[in-house]
Parts: C-alpha cells; structure tokens; sequence
C-alpha cells in the first residue's frame, strides 16, 4: 500500500512503509493476535472517540474506532469504557446485512480499539442538508428498510437508542441504508433506569428520565422521518414538531398522520411495534403511488376563430426612403465591427504576456503554529429533577458539553484547555416538561489550538 499512515498518538501523517512517527515516535502499526492494521485518515473526532479509515497488511480497508482517554474522572473512565466493551460486545452478537460487520475489539500500547466493515456513502443528515426536504416516496422507502433492521434489533431484546438521519449512512455501491453508531444501543430491560443517553430532539421524553424502551426507537424513527419530509432538524429543546403538510402542503395526509402518531409524547398513542408501524407505512406508500398516478391538470386553450379577420397593411415609408435607411445602418454596422476587431487584437496581445509567478508558502510541521485563544459556547443542557444533582455534578454536566462541542469544532487543532471552565452567563431555567427542566448557560475557557489550519 502506498498510502501514508496516520499516528494514532498525535494523527501526524508520515509515508508508507514507515514504522516509527516522525514526529513522536509513536509505533504506527495496530497488533492484534497478529492482525496488524494501519491507520490511513481520520474521520472524525469527539470527546470520547475517534474515528479512522484503516488497512490491514492485504489492503482490505475498514473502519477503526477509538476510546479517547481523556478523563480526569476515574469514574468517567471506568463508565466510558464500559459503554465501548458493551457496544462491542452487541455489535459481535449481530448479523444483519444492515448493520457493518463487527471484526474485532483490542487494546495496543494503551488504547482500545474497534474493527468494522467501511462503508462508503454519506449519511442522510449530509444528503437533506444538502437538498432540503426529500421525495416522500423516496423516504418512505428508506423507512422500510429502517424498519426492518429496527424490528430485527428488537427481537434480539436490544433497543438501538439513537435513531437520527446522522446514525444512517446510504451505501454509494448498492443505494441501501446501514445504521451506524451502537454506542448508545442497550438492551431492553422492562422498568430498569438506565443512564440518559441519545440525541436531544430525537429523543422522547422517557429517554430523559432514562426508561428507554421499544416504543423510544419509534419515536426516534418519528422524528428522523419529519427531519428528512420537512427539511428542518428537531427543536432541542421541545417535544413540539410542526404538522407536515403545514410545511410541504405535497405530502399525504397518510404519511403526515403516520409521522404524528410516531411522534406522541405518551407511548401508549405511540405506534406499539414496528409491525404496527409497517403496516401504517404500507398504506402512506400506496397513497403516495396513488397521488403520483392523478393527472396534472391542464389549463384550458381557447380555440381560434375559423375565419379570423385578416389585419390590414400599415403605412410604411416609401421604398427610396427606405433604401437610404438601409444604407446608413450598413455603414454604422461596419464602423461596429471595426472597432470590435480592433479591441479583440489587443486582448490577444495581452494574453500572450506571461502571469506573474505564483508564491508558494511552505510549512514545516515541526513547527505547527501555536494560538491561545477564549472559546465560549451557549449550551442548553437538561436535567431530570427528581435525580437531587450537587452544584459540582450540576457544573460537571455543562462542562462535558462544553468540552464535546470543542472537540467538534476544533477537531483539526488538537484544542488543550488551559484554564478552568467557567459560567460567564449562569445558567437559567427555559422550560419544563414533566420532571425535565431545560437550562441555559454561557460557559468560557482558554484553549490552547495548534494545527496548519486554525479557523
């Protein structure tokens, strides 16, 4: 392979073949029980994890995720840890042609690691950003196959925890959907509290208060359908979705009162299966394929009178005037095209003068700049009331999406916090709904961001 190879220590790119990073001399090579792989690009990076594009030693390419130790919280670390073996140990036990295939899980010099199937594609999230909303055909077809692979996790007693058009990546090779991203998949256990964990807006309110349940993936499927029909990503910090057909008057009153019922804050008027919801989803597709087969109306066209009067000839210039007009509009015509060739002769000698020569900057990336800098971020978190949280695991809960949204944005600069964390901006108290309370607060930090690219 002629690839370079990432450095799983610090990503700095070095040429193939090469073992030791020349930047800090980190091995580059990923062994497990013999299998070596090879770190090629990095896809993404967060908090907890990374994401890789890798090779092992035949070249076949897969998808490396990594567990980033970044906690200063002993416990953190013990619970981070666990949600990587778990999501591993899931992702093992299943097989499904959408869900990528599990390979392995490892620990090498310290760090732990996944092996699974590269999909090339691009997720939903990219394809509505980009296009706004989405054929209803189209969508109701990929909610089919969501389905499908939501009622196949359900009969293994597992529920997937964070359906969002992000977690759902279209195959370029084959046009189908594979669901990625088990990190928050758990399995189902009837009245047992687990840890709030998903994404705000796709999640229900049982979520927040950690009683996750078959019907949670429902709605989450609910409000990943209205994403992709309305083009409008979900209100954080609400439970409302506005009605479809009051956002794209085209779509179905079938496929709009589908999504609704999905979307219902009380799980009984829920949808109480996937089988249920199909069956809802087999009539929105018929009255989709129905509406497509009415003719579109065509505006009338009045017919032409059979003997329309014939206009009369207007009075025009004689003809010994009309040859002087043509004579002098000749004559102004070559002074035009005069004029046009002459100014095109100077253009063309213009052209032939060489650019000037191109200045080309060089970057040693030994030398990487180095910017300290304040980041503020206005965040919105929400709080289960009825858990009594301390001041310190009240701070503790803004300070992980503080660091998250960071990580995210200055993911290019390997951010390093120099100072604590702290309220510039108290937080205050902006709904409520049942025993969940939203709160917002403005949050400031010195970082220190070092990279070639430095927004």
């Amino acid at each position: 392979m002629n690839q370079a190879i990432l450095c799983p220590a610090c990503y700095q790119s070095n040429a193939p073949q090469t073992r030791y990073c020349r930047l800090c001399s980190h091995d580059l090579i990923l062994t497990n029980v013999g299998q070596r792989y090879f770190l090629t690009r990095l896809i993404k990076v967060g908090r907890l994890g990374a994401i890789f594009e890798g090779h092992d030693e035949s070249g076949r390419v897969y998808l490396i995720k990594e567990l980033l130790d970044r906690f200063s919280n002993p416990n953190e670390r013990a619970e981070a840890l666990a949600h990587f073996q778990s999501e591993a140990e899931i992702l093992g036990r299943l097989n499904h042609p959408q869900i990528p295939r599990f390979y392995a899980t490892f620990v090498n010099q310290g760090r732990h690691y996944s092996v699974l199937d590269f999909i090339n594609g691009a997720t939903l999230a990219e394809l509505v950003a980009r296009e706004g909303p989405l054929p209803e055909a189209q969508v109701l077809a990929w909610a089919t196959q969501l389905c499908t692979v939501l009622e196949y996790l359900h009969d293994q007693e597992l529920i997937y925890g964070d359906m969002q058009p992000a977690n759902v990546l279209l195959e370029e090779a084959t046009g189908n959907l594979k669901l990625i991203d088990f990190s928050h998949a758990t399995v189902f256990q009837p009245n047992m509290r687990v840890s709030q964990r998903g994404t705000r807006g796709y999640m229900p309110p049982e979520q927040y208060r950690g009683l996750t349940t078959k019907q949670s993936d429902i709605y989450a499927l609910g409000a990943t359908l209205h994403h992709l029909l309305s083009g409008r990503t979900p209100d954080p910090a609400s439970f409302s979705f506005a009605p479809l057909r009051a956002l794209v008057p085209t779509i179905t009153p079938q496929s709009e009162a589908l999504v609704a019922r999905a979307l219902d804050v009380q799980q009984a008027n829920r949808f109480q299966s996937i089988a249920e919801l199909r069956t809802a989803l087999v009539a929105a597709q018929a009255a989709r394929a129905q509406a497509d087969l009415m003719p579109t109306p065509v505006a009338a066209v009045q017919p032409a009178p059979l003997h329309a009067p014939q206009p009369e000839p207007e009075s025009g210039p004689p003809p010994v005037a009309m040859f002087f007009m043509s004579l002098q509009l000749l004559i102004f015509c070559a002074f035009v095209l005069m004029a046009f060739f002459s100014v095109v002769t100077d253009a063309c000698t213009y052209a032939l003068e060489p650019p000037p020569p191109t200045l080309v900057a060089t970057i040693n990336p030994q030398t990487l700049p180095v910017v300290s800098r304040s980041i503020s971020y206005t965040l919105e978190v929400s709080f289960d009331d009825r858990m009594n949280l301390t001041d310190r695991q009240f701070k503790e809960r803004f300070n992980y999406y503080f660091i998250k949204n960071l990580a995210e944005e200055y993911a290019c600069c390997s951010p390093m916090l120099t100072s604590g964390i702290v309220f510039t901006e108290d937080p205050e108290i902006i709904g409520t709904f049942g025993n969940i309370s939203f709160y917002r607060a403005t949050m400031e930090a010195t970082v220190r961001l070092r990279g070639e690219n430095i927004p």
